[in-house]
């Protein structure tokens, strides 16, 4: 059996590729939760080797699972995924493009909302 992953990420061009996702034969399908979760492992990884590394481009994919997981009631762990979400866009907010981050903070509004409870950020 043979296996192959492949990433691609190019910071300056903000391309990326989700790990096991296939872009050209599923089209609409590759970012899927496999393939973000996937990705998720591959950006771990990377940080256990510099605590600094962040992935810009693939916070936009992060945002898409967690309101896949909002939408499924998972509401908790939307949570997690946006106040990790969150950590990442605040340490360089301007490699983000405006919608996205009004996108984020609306997010963060009706999860907050959604449990009742107040946030402090």
């Amino acid at each position: 059996m043979v296996c192959f992953v492949s990433l691609r990420l190019a910071t300056r061009a903000h391309l990326i590729f989700t790990t096991g996702g296939d872009h050209k034969t599923q089209a609409r399908t590759f970012v899927n939760p496999d393939s973000i979760q996937r990705t998720e492992l591959f950006e771990y990884a990377k940080k256990l080797g510099n605590s600094q590394f962040t992935m810009p481009a693939f916070q936009v994919y992060k945002f898409v699972y967690a309101t896949m997981l909002a939408d499924l009631g998972i509401l908790d762990v939307a949570d997690k995924y946006y106040v990790e979400i969150q950590s990442t866009v605040k340490g360089n907010p301007n490699s983000y493009n405006k919608l996205f981050l009004s996108q984020l903070e609306l997010f963060g509004d009706r999860l907050t909302f959604s449990s009742g409870a107040s946030r402090d950020s």
